[in-house]
């Protein structure tokens, strides 16, 4: 039930970024249904045709053969231009709709807790999650598969019934089975996934030793290569061992899938043959009913795959929302903190804890204006969470933080984070511009040339390095 009430949430939430309109809606059913009811129709023109020709012998007019052949080139024309039609409309919305699903999911991602990326019990969750592919289209291409197979199914056996019923139980007995072993190969894949994820990260962590630009020297200079290409080989031989064993347990069930799938088939075209044989039957129902059977259990099947996929994607939705749902906290609004000229902090008995284990404990002291100060300490002492409660990364378990003697907590972060200037032992740089990266917290201030060249030089860097001014990128990954 869970697996299913995740899907539904998932394709609500692709409901309401995609059809924001209601000609956009219709436009989709119309180009779902159309070409499926074509399908059906295509089958018994094709079969009024067989039954005309056959008919030339026993004096059927030349007319009626042409008035069949005109409706099979219209109606297979019209599916044709609808196919097509779909296609080319459909990877239209496929691309916005996973436009607006990458901006969403970076909007959930920046909203997660900084406590989520420093954490070591997380940091797995964190990797898997945030690498999640969340394609929209990818979802409702599996719902236009559903749909647009039942739409096929409904058609097909109202056309079967009406010669044989038990055909049709056939048709659905086949079915049933079908789709638990479709159900069964999402599980499959939901427990590979997870079973995997660990030896996924090894292995993705030496592709990126070998492939990164920026391991390569100290790869040459500590004689590295060979050591870690036998480590990468023992992960990567493990990981394959695991695969290859799901694989082995799934590749059995699609076998199933398809032994039954041709046992239906094969009965059916019997019982159909047979009446076709003995002449209860013409040959163009004979056509009419093998056609729609063949295509009744090939939608079959697709809904399968199509389940199957659907319960899959609804996972990785659920293993995103649930992560980013439990670590999250959203912009804290607060009264408006403008820059001052002179600041106070004070730390009142503050104490914080990293994964249950105290860090720092009923911490207090005083910097004031102009002073300035080293903390020292061992390695992992508290010298880094202090400065990332003091930025408001990090949110203390007790005591209060105090900006000129107000609390820092009635102040929202992105405030905070224009206060404080900070370059941690791990600083990363955005390989952007050197405008880009002066004006990051003050988009405002991007094209005032003068200001920005006063922060550069203040910061003791030469203006002469700069091969195109504020424009030049740090960095190589723009190079052409």
């Amino acid at each position: 039930m869970d697996r299913i009430r995740n899907t539904l949430r998932y394709i609500a939430l692709s409901y309401k970024i995609n059809f924001t309109g209601g000609a956009r809606l219709l436009v989709w059913m119309v180009l779902l249904i159309l070409p499926s009811v074509l399908e059906i129709i295509n089958s018994r023109v094709y079969s009024g045709l067989i039954d005309s020709f056959a008919g030339l012998t026993a004096g059927t007019a030349v007319r009626s053969c042409f008035l069949w052949l005109t409706l099979v080139i219209v109606v297979r024309g019209a599916y044709s231009l609808l196919t097509k039609t779909k296609y080319i409309v459909f990877d239209r919305f496929a691309r916005e709709s996973d436009r607006k699903m990458s901006l969403y999911t970076v909007k959930r991602v920046s909203e997660l807790e900084q406590i989520s990326f420093d954490s070591s019990s997380r940091f797995s969750q964190i990797k898997d999650a945030i690498k999640t592919e969340l394609s929209l289209w990818s979802l409702n291409w599996q719902m236009i598969i559903i749909l647009s197979s039942l739409i096929t199914i409904v058609g097909s056996a109202v056309i079967i019934s009406a010669y044989s019923f038990f055909i049709v139980l056939i048709a659905a007995l086949s079915a049933v089975l079908i789709v638990i072993i479709g159900i069964r190969l999402s599980g499959l894949d939901v427990e590979s996934r997870k079973k995997l994820s660990k030896d996924d990260h090894t292995v993705g962590y030496y592709d990126k030793l070998f492939s990164d630009s920026s391991y390569a020297k100290e790869l040459k200079l500590f004689s590295a290569y060979e050591k870690l290409i036998d480590r990468w080989r023992e992960a990567y031989m493990g990981r394959y061992k695991l695969s290859m064993g799901f694989e082995r347990k799934k590749q059995k069930l699609v076998m199933l899938q398809g032994f039954i799938e041709a046992a239906a088939v094969a009965s059916a075209s019997f019982f159909i043959a047979r009446a076709a044989w003995i002449g209860r039957i013409t040959i163009g129902d004979f056509y009419l009913y093998t056609a729609n059977f063949s295509m009744l259990c090939a939608a079959l099947g697709e809904i399968s795959d199509a389940v199957k996929d659907l319960l899959s994607l609804s996972e990785n939705y659920n293993h995103f929302e649930s992560f980013t749902e439990s670590t999250s906290h959203g912009e804290r609004k607060g009264a408006e903190l403008s820059l001052p000229e002179k600041c106070d902090i004070r730390f009142d008995h503050v104490s914080f804890s990293y994964e249950n284990e105290p860090v720092l404990k009923d911490i207090s002291f005083e910097l004031k204006n102009g002073e300035s100060i080293a903390l020292i300490g061992r390695n992992g002492s508290g010298k880094s969470t202090l400065i990332k409660l003091l930025c408001g990364l990090y949110t203390p378990d007790s005591g209060e933080i105090y900006i000129n003697d107000k609390p820092y907590s009635q102040y929202s972060k992105s405030d905070l984070y224009k206060l404080f200037g900070v370059v941690y032992q791990d600083f990363n740089k955005f390989k952007l511009s050197v405008r880009e990266n002066l004006s990051a917290q003050r988009p405002e201030a991007a094209y005032d040339d003068a200001e920005l060249l006063k922060v550069y030089k203040n910061s003791g860097l030469d203006t002469e390095r700069l091969r195109n001014g504020l424009d030049t990128m740090l960095g190589r990954d723009y190079d052409p």
